[in-house]
């Protein structure tokens, strides 16, 4: 809140997903100053920032970024700075919306409304084996599980699992 205080407008909002994963939209052009913001209040467990973003590139530049003495002290009213309250920053983007998939990529079945065995089995070894380097079953794109949450930018940025409120 004290973000978008301090910008006159509602430059973030957020959410939280089905556990307690906060997932933050912005607009591109506040994405690398709320990035900064947040990586003030939630600095990385260690200093290895390649574990702690999908986007650490992102994270570095965010992070040289100077942020504004007001927004800073309007931040620390309401919370001290503390390393390891967040597991993990995952950077996206919001994409284009939903789409009516053929039969072929479908994971149910249309006539019994029930998921067809042989599909989620695929998707269970799949999620399951957590390799980097999996591929979707259906689409065949990498995925990547994680335990973390989103800070997702209309532009892209995501928060982490385990992130206390």
């Amino acid at each position: 809140h004290s973000f978008n205080e301090k910008k006159g407008r509602t430059a973030a909002a957020y959410t939280f997903d089905a556990g307690p994963n906060a997932v933050i939209y912005c607009l591109e052009p506040d994405r690398d100053e709320l990035l900064a913001y947040m990586l003030h209040f939630f600095p990385p467990p260690s200093s290895d920032i390649e574990s702690y973003s999908n986007k650490p590139d992102m994270l570095r530049a965010a992070a040289k970024l100077p942020l504004d003495a007001a927004l800073i002290a309007a931040g620390e009213e309401l919370r001290t700075p503390a390393k390891g309250d967040v597991k993990m920053i995952y950077c996206t983007a919001v994409g284009d919306g939903p789409r009516v998939l053929s039969m072929a990529e479908s994971l149910i079945d249309p006539n019994s409304g029930m998921p067809v065995a042989s599909k989620v089995q695929k998707w269970q070894q799949t999620l399951g084996s957590g390799a980097s380097g999996s591929k979707c079953p259906v689409h065949g794109l990498p995925l990547k599980t994680m335990g973390a949450v989103a800070l997702a930018v209309v532009g892209a940025i995501a928060l982490s699992a385990g992130a206390k409120r």
